[in-house]
């Protein structure tokens, strides 16, 4: 499974700057920096944390929605909760499902 990742359209999680070449983060560039990392390193939802934990802002939530399959087949959905925004992602693990979760988050 392939993933796209844009994340140009969202202020509170996007590294990038906008077309007018304005920047959403601070001007020193140690900011900058840290959300690279952050953004190329971590697992969507270690993000979402992250973000949160900076900006002050209230933690994702995560939620099970569905698990269903034969039990060597499983299929799990989780929702998160993040911001005002509400996304679910599918995956084989629990864990999948919820990086895939936070990463529709993410792309938002």
């Amino acid at each position: 499974m392939k993933f796209v990742v844009t994340v140009a359209s969202c202020k509170f999680i996007s590294v990038r700057s906008t077309t007018s070449g304005e920047s959403w983060f601070s001007s020193s560039s140690s900011s900058k920096s840290f959300w690279a990392d952050v953004m190329s390193l971590a697992n969507p939802s270690h993000f979402l944390f992250t973000v949160s934990s900076r900006r002050g802002l209230p933690a994702p939530v995560f939620e099970q929605v569905v698990e269903q399959g034969p039990p060597h087949m499983r299929t799990y959905v989780w929702q998160c909760q993040f911001h005002g925004y509400t996304a679910q992602g599918q995956g084989r693990t629990k864990k999948e499902a919820k990086a895939a979760a936070a990463r529709a988050i993410q792309v938002r």
